[in-house]
């Protein structure tokens, strides 16, 4: 998953299956993910 800034530059990368395998809330991977996911802004 890319990860950008204000000005929409791009400014890391992280892999969803590492924020699932070090989060200490197992039960709640799916909805952690499911939060990130989601857009910050309606679609245009």
């Amino acid at each position: 998953m890319a990860v950008i800034d204000r000005n929409k530059r791009l400014v890391g990368l992280v892999a969803l299956s590492d924020l699932a395998t070090r989060t200490r809330r197992r039960e709640q991977v799916g909805e952690i993910v499911e939060g990130i996911l989601q857009p910050s802004q309606p679609a245009r």
